[in-house]
């Protein structure tokens, strides 16, 4: 095992990244399957959300083209989005609501989703279904936001409307026409929300350049929506997720190493120069990232290479000048049950917390507070440190993400620290095997601290 003292990394390999304010609305979730799997009257559950302190949670989800307000759990018309979908979503749908009946579900989920908030104090975005129903139906949505005195940030209009899937029913034409009838009606009766319209992804297919060059050339909305899945595994994909990965090395081991310097050139350089992208088409207009994660893949589901992944996508979009314009991200899903998806899953009516849901608790606290800053230093090619300062340039935490198989020795002369590692012994092991992540949470009284492999570290200061 390598250790090394940083004092000589510093002169040999440091490098800053210029300081940022600590954004709270980086911090976000969706809930898109939650509540047809999680009860929210279950104190336990409630709990969990909690020590997350969410600062946005996303209503309704991945389904929310087909939501509808009036109907059990999430309103849907099977028939609708049978002839609306070309995709899974039809099957989905039709899951999800024979799950939900036999659970006896009988109140439709917006009424979970606003007990949920309430729990929580997090503020709220909306995303509208602008492609089967109608504005009356959307008005009547956001009201109900309000009158449980929920605080609405603003509305997606519409869900990756772009994708192939929706190519029969959907064009960027009828997208604006009807959709900008939509935003002048929302814009009339509640003027403070912000309006976020679907962009197309970075791709060289003639719909997706036409869907973006049409689109920026309108005026109806205040920024733009984008979802983001680093996809570090060969194989076919569709639609965010992997049906077949080619096996890449001989060992496991050599595999991951692999996937793990996909995922750091993904964070580090492929998704700073697709932001630019959208920056230049859509003259820097906000970015809202509504649901980001690795892509699902059955290789990487639940490994500590995906909480890696989740804890440094977090603060590097903080830390980051060139990821500014994104102004909010909510999480793939909070609770679910996709191993690959989800924070915290239910199978076989037993919970479980995956991998990253203790990397998203440990950074909660830094998105607290609006007036810390964030700075980043590179350790090495595969280890970053951020530290988290209060606006009086008082050390407020230390966070380390260590992508390596090396251990790093660093020197924090403090003496009231509190210390949390979440770390394992490959970037493969997931949380359902007994001790294949550990998590330790304890009070630092030392001087030398020991970075471990392939490890999320947070020293809190206390009382300083």
């Amino acid at each position: 095992m390598t250790r090394l003292i940083l004092f000589s990394l510093l002169i040999l390999t440091f490098t800053t990244k210029g300081q940022q304010n600590i954004n709270p609305d980086l911090f976000g979730f969706r809930t898109s399957s939650t509540f047809v799997f999680f009860d929210t009257d279950d104190s336990l559950f409630v709990k969990k959300v909690q020590s997350l302190n969410p600062k946005v949670l996303s209503f309704p989800g991945g389904l929310g083209n087909f939501y509808h307000l009036k109907g059990s759990a999430y309103g849907f018309n099977l028939a609708e989005v049978s002839d609306n979908h070309t995709g899974k979503k039809p099957k989905v749908a039709s899951t999800f609501n024979r799950i939900s009946r036999k659970k006896g579900h009988q109140n439709n989920y917006i009424y979970d989703f606003i007990n949920l908030v309430k729990n929580t104090d997090a503020k709220v975005i909306y995303n509208a279904n602008v492609l089967t129903a109608d504005t009356v139906e959307i008005l009547d949505i956001i009201n109900i936001f309000y009158e449980n005195d929920i605080s609405l940030i603003g509305v997606e209009l519409g869900g990756e409307l772009t994708n192939r899937t929706y190519k029969h029913v959907m064009t960027i034409d009828k997208y604006i026409l009807n959709v900008k009838s939509i935003a002048m009606s929302i814009g009339r009766n509640y003027p403070e929300l912000q309006l976020i319209a679907v962009a197309a992804p970075i791709k060289p297919q003639k719909r997706h350049v036409l869907w973006n060059k049409k689109l920026s050339k309108e005026s109806f909305f205040d920024g733009i929506i984008t979802h983001s899945y680093a996809k570090v595994t060969k194989g076919v994909s569709e639609f965010g997720k992997m049906i077949s990965e080619t096996n890449e090395r001989k060992s496991k081991k050599e595999t991951f190493d692999l996937y793990k310097k996909r995922a750091i050139n993904y964070l580090f350089n492929m998704y700073p120069k697709e932001i630019n992208q959208f920056n230049k088409i859509y003259n820097n207009k906000p970015i809202w990232v509504t649901e980001w994660n690795l892509q699902m893949s059955k290789k990487t589901a639940n490994t500590m290479l995906q909480a890696l992944f989740s804890a440094n996508y977090l603060l590097e979009v903080n830390a980051n000048p060139n990821l500014k314009n994104i102004e909010l991200a909510t999480f793939h899903n909070m609770a679910g049950r996709t191993l690959s998806g989800s924070m915290i899953m239910k199978k076989d009516e037993k919970e479980y917390l995956l991998s990253t849901f203790h990397p998203m608790r440990l950074l909660s606290s830094c998105f607290s507070d609006s007036h810390f800053f964030i700075n980043r230093v590179d350790i090495s090619d595969e280890c970053f440190k951020y530290v988290i300062t209060t606006d009086e340039d008082k050390i407020q935490k230390r966070i380390w993400v260590n992508w390596s198989g090396n251990s790093y020795q660093v020197e924090e002369n403090y003496s009231n620290l509190f210390l949390q590692e979440y770390y394992s012994n490959t970037l493969y092991n997931t949380t359902l095997s007994n001790d294949s992540i550990i998590l330790s949470e304890k009070i630092f009284k030392g001087y030398d601290l020991l970075i471990k492999p392939y490890s999320i570290t947070v020293l809190t200061s206390i009382n300083e």
